[in-house]
């Protein structure tokens, strides 16, 4: 029979695994997975040019370190993109930011000044 400490040592190995995801994720946007994000080094993707974007909106009062990645909400003609960054301790964080000029946001459609057109 296994021991009530190895049963624990289990549970807690398996908690420990688990990224925290603080506060809730935009309704807008959906959940990722600590692989969403790429490796360091690796070359530039969509997701990690607007990561960067992401990182400065956010990180205009304090510096928030960590890995960011932006991506496409759910509905892209509110001009709208989710920020997700993870932090050193594997923990996920969600914000939503304005997209950039041109950012696609529909069939022949491009956000303009917040205004999908």
């Amino acid at each position: 029979m296994i021991s009530t400490r190895i049963l624990l040592l289990l549970a807690a190995l398996a908690l420990a695994c688990i990224a925290v995801i603080n506060g809730e994720v935009q309704s807008d946007c959906n959940k990722v997975t600590s692989t969403s994000f790429p490796p360091q080094g690796a070359q530039p993707t969509l997701a990690s040019v607007l990561g960067e974007r992401c990182k400065k909106y956010n990180s205009t009062t304090e510096e928030l370190d960590g890995t960011w990645i932006g991506y496409n909400t759910k509905n892209p003609q509110n001009c709208k993109v989710c920020c997700a960054r993870k932090d050193d301790k594997g923990n996920l964080h969600y914000t939503l930011m304005a997209a950039p000029a041109n950012f696609p946001c529909g069939k022949h459609k491009k956000c303009l000044n917040g205004v999908c057109k």
